[in-house]
Formats: structure tokens, sequence, C-alpha cells
């Protein structure tokens, strides 16, 4: 499976929401990872969730890479993971109009290519930091959600 990186439907709701005034900023609320596959073929702008979510994590920081894009960042520890897996799909969540978690955009890998997330076993910690860029309309519109379980911050 080839590495796909796409704004769903809802994510490019939440820019256009963001552009008419409804909502004040674009705020990314999680990332989250899973062990889905996705067929090449498949419209991954159409989904609304992770194929096969994993595990939830906090968005660590937010940087404006320009005037339209930005650098989602979030550590992914195998804490409360039981059973290893590969990281094949990944989503960055935001919140919408309505106050509620979308998916905005995912990043698939093939299993080949998917770093592998251990289990937690006996105390053996492992994480992994992902950086994922994802276009926004307007970079100085966007901010992190307080999430106490993570350090999150927003440099430009």
């Amino acid at each position: 499976m080839a590495e796909r990186n796409v704004i769903t439907a809802a994510g490019l709701g939440i820019i256009a929401a963001a552009q008419a005034g409804i909502i004040p900023r674009v705020k990314f609320t999680s990332v989250r990872a899973g062990s889905g596959a996705h067929a090449a073929s498949e419209d991954l702008s159409a989904l609304t969730g992770l194929a096969a979510e994993k595990a939830r994590f906090a968005v660590s920081d937010v940087t404006a890479l320009g005037s339209d894009t930005v650098q989602i960042g979030a550590l992914l520890s195998n804490a409360g993971v039981s059973a290893g897996f590969r990281i094949t799909e990944v989503g960055v969540y935001a919140e919408d109009a309505s106050g509620q978690e979308a998916l905005y955009a995912i990043f698939t890998k093939g299993a080949a290519e998917a770093d592998f997330l251990p289990a937690n076993a006996a105390g053996n910690e492992s994480s992994i930091y992902y950086r994922c860029n994802v276009a926004v309309s307007n970079a100085a519109q966007v901010t992190a959600a307080d999430d106490h379980s993570a350090y999150a911050h927003v440099t430009a």
C-alpha cells in the first residue's frame, strides 16, 4: 500500500467554518493510531474515523510552517497498549462547528513501511513522536486542545 495523506470532508468543513467565522479557529483535539488497511481505490476523504483504531493521544504541539500549513506533533506511547501493532493509519482530529471531534485528516502507510508500537508488558515503555503536516486556511487561526496528559503549545 502506498503512503497517502488526505484531508477529509469533515476537515474541509472545519476549514470552511473557520474561514466563514462560524468557529473562531481550528482546534486540533487528538491524534489516533490504528492498524486498519485501506485499498488504493478507497476514498479516504469520506472517512469519519479510522478503520481499526487502537490508541488515542493528545496533541503535543502545533507549529505553523507557513500561512496555510501546520505541523501537528503527538507523542504516541504504549501506555495501556496490551497488544503491539503496526501503525498503518494515523488520524488527526479537530473540533467541528458543533463542538464534536471529527476526523480532520488521515495518514496511511502499508504494513511493511509502518512503525510498530509494542505492547507495554512488564513496564516496557516505548513511544514514538509523530509529526503530521496538514493544510489549514490560516495558520494563525489554529490551536491545540488543552489536555493535561500532554504539554500542548503553539509556535509560529
